[in-house]
């Protein structure tokens, strides 16, 4: 996992960051991938989440400030679950306005069964992210992380290509005629 995390982050991520931070996100989320295995081995049914926010110093060349890092992992009950990044994100943005994204500090690891996303947000211009707004995010994550999993409908009656809607098309065709 961790060589995995470290070719994966960009090189200007690793330097914003000290060894000791690195350390620690990779840590952490190894110990929820490994605890996330487990409790899916004695409850395979069951819906089983973990998150964690931390605060996470960044060394800018423009002086220090400090972001906000969110962990995540799930299993997967169904076949078609996924989990939506994008609505994840505006929960938070709803909860803390004025948050966004930091560059590149999105890594997920993800099979049939386990997820794991960590990403980092930061307050837009120089304010620090207090700890009343880290509570409210606690709470605001969650009421509505279960919300982000979705289940994918297959198209039952979506022709899967061209060939195919030829095919129903000269059918229909043959049938209207007679």
């Amino acid at each position: 996992w961790m060589q995995k995390f470290l070719l994966q982050a960009k090189e200007g991520y690793k330097k914003e960051r000290s060894y000791r931070v690195l350390l620690k996100i990779i840590a952490i989320s190894y110990i929820f991938l490994g605890a996330l295995s487990r409790r899916v081995e004695k409850a395979k049914t069951k819906r089983h989440l973990f998150f964690k926010l931390i605060r996470i110093p960044l060394e800018t060349p423009f002086g220090s400030k400090e972001t906000l890092g969110f962990f995540i992992a799930l299993n997967f009950v169904k076949a078609n679950e996924i989990f939506e990044r994008k609505r994840f994100i505006k929960i938070i943005q709803r909860a803390a306005p004025g948050m966004r994204m930091v560059e590149n500090s999105l890594f997920q690891e993800s099979d049939e069964r386990l997820f794991l996303l960590y990403v980092e947000m930061e307050k837009e211009g120089e304010e620090t992210i207090s700890e009343k707004e880290i509570h409210f995010l606690k709470k605001a994550l969650q009421d509505h992380l279960q919300g982000c999993i979705e289940n994918l409908v297959r198209p039952l009656f979506m022709p899967r290509n061209e060939e195919e809607v030829m095919k129903y098309l000269v059918t229909l065709g043959g049938q209207l005629h007679t």
